[in-house]
């Protein structure tokens, strides 16, 4: 009887093990689906398309970005289309750093989705980055959790280097490095917040840039 009573308890206590196994896993997965949605801000209606980008988005979007200007196209406005695409890029590139921060403190690592919806001004559009990149980034992230705020040069020359590839295979040149909008030397506000309020910026004095040259 004392062994039936046994091995009742020890099934009880497998079949709680496993349902709290299977839970943890569903929150994670809630809690990673809720990351990856839209942020908040300044943005068009749930759900509009960022007509900016001629319905092109994910993989699409980033290989019209990297292609030459067709024969006939203006210059001009592929240069303004890249300006709108680089907040676009960065905004992505620190949801995925962020990422691995987040999933650092959990104690997990994952695979690193290279699609991702990000919210702008005009909309929202779904962004793409090359997923050995991605993985990068990620893997910063997670390696960010573990390294104490003084030790975190190494972090950021890393972060540069493959932000710096990015940027320009897509022919952008940021005016500020990544690292120092991401990774700042004081302790950051929430990434997504800081990419909110710095973005713009980048945009603006990237603007400001091709103004002085155009008047030289």
């Amino acid at each position: 009887m004392s062994t039936f009573l046994l091995l009742t308890i020890l099934v009880g206590m497998l079949g709680v093990t496993i349902m709290i196994i299977y839970l943890t896993d569903k929150i994670h997965s809630i809690e990673k689906n809720t990351r990856r949605a839209p942020g908040s801000g300044d943005s068009g209606p749930p759900g509009t398309i960022d007509e900016r980008f001629a319905g092109l988005d994910g993989e699409r979007l980033w290989q019209a970005m990297r292609e030459m200007p067709a024969e006939g196209a203006d210059p001009q406005a592929i240069d303004e289309l890249r300006k709108c695409y680089e907040p676009v890029l960065l905004r992505h590139i620190g949801e995925l750093l962020e990422e691995g921060v987040l999933d650092g403190r959990q104690g997990i690592q994952v695979k690193p989705d290279e699609l991702r919806t990000i919210k702008t001004s005009h909309g929202q559009v779904v962004s793409w980055i090359p997923p050995v990149e991605a993985r990068m980034i990620y893997d910063l992230g997670l390696d960010r959790q573990h390294t104490s705020q003084d030790n975190l040069a190494a972090i950021r020359l890393r972060l540069d280097e493959i932000c710096d590839r990015l940027f320009a295979s897509l022919g952008l040149s940021p005016p500020l490095r990544v690292s120092r909008v991401l990774l700042p030397e004081t302790e950051p506000a929430p990434l997504p917040a800081i990419i909110q309020t710095i973005a713009p910026a980048l945009v603006s004095s990237a603007s400001t840039q091709g103004n002085s040259a155009g008047d030289t």
